[in-house]
C-alpha cells in the first residue's frame, strides 16, 4: 500500500530520483515547516523566516518605545490599571479553582455511594476514586492575593522587564534568521546533489 511519499511513485506522476527526493525532503529537520503543507504542492524554491519572531520585535520594541514616552501622570494610570487588572485576574482564578474544586468533591461523593455490581467494577470505582482524589489535592492552585506595588518600584520593574522582551525576542528572532539561512543551504545542496 502506498503512502502520502510513494502515492505518486506507484500512480506514475513521479518517476525521478529528485522529484521524489524532493517529496521526501519535507521530513526532515530542515524543511519541518513545510510538513503539514500538502504533498501535492511543489516546494518552495527558499524558505522564508517564520514571521512571528519579527512580529514580536517589532512589537516587543513599540511596548518599549510607548512606555518611555509616557509622563509619570500617564504611569501611575497605567500603574493602577495593571494593578486592577492583577485584582480581577486573581479574584477570577479563586472563582474557578472553588467552582473546579466543588465539582470534584460532588463528583467523588458520587463515586463513594456508587455500589459496584461485580468485583470487575471495583478496581474502575477506586480508580475514579484516586484519580478525583489526586486532582482534588494537586489542582488546587490558590494564587497569592496580588499586592500593590510602589510607583517607583514598578515603573523600575517594568522598564527592566520591556527591555529583557525586547532582547529576548530580538534574539530570537536572529536565530530564526539563522535557522533559516542554514535550512535554505541544506535545501540548496539537496537540489544540487540532484542535478
Amino acid at each position: 500500500m502506498p503512502t502520502g511519499y510513494t502515492a505518486q511513485v506507484a500512480d506514475g506522476t513521479i518517476t525521478t530520483l529528485k522529484d521524489y527526493a524532493l517529496k521526501c525532503a519535507r521530513a526532515f529537520g530542515a524543511l519541518a515547516s513545510l510538513r503539514d503543507t500538502p504533498l501535492s504542492e511543489p516546494l518552495v524554491e527558499r524558505l522564508e523566516p517564520d514571521p512571528y519572531y519579527k512580529e514580536d520585535m517589532v512589537e516587543s520594541m513599540a511596548d518599549l518605545k510607548n512606555f518611555k514616552s509616557l509622563n509619570d501622570k500617564e504611569l501611575q494610570v497605567l500603574h493602577k490599571q495593571e494593578y486592577s487588572n492583577d485584582i480581577d485576574s486573581y479574584e477570577k482564578r479563586l472563582k474557578k479553582t472553588q467552582e473546579e474544586q466543588d465539582r470534584y468533591k460532588r463528583m467523588l461523593r458520587e463515586v463513594n455511594e456508587y455500589v459496584a455490581l461485580s468485583s470487575d467494577h471495583i478496581a474502575l470505582k477506586e480508580f475514579m476514586k484516586s484519580q478525583l482524589e489526586d486532582s482534588i489535592k494537586y489542582d488546587s492552585y490558590k494564587p497569592s492575593k496580588p499586592k500593590l506595588q510602589g510607583f517607583e518600584e514598578w515603573k523600575q520593574d517594568r522598564m527592566r522587564a520591556l527591555e529583557q522582551k525586547v532582547d529576548y525576542s530580538s534574539k530570537a528572532y536572529n536565530k530564526e534568521l539563522e535557522r533559516t539561512s542554514k535550512n535554505n543551504l541544506w535545501l540548496q545542496q539537496l537540489r544540487t546533489s540532484l542535478e
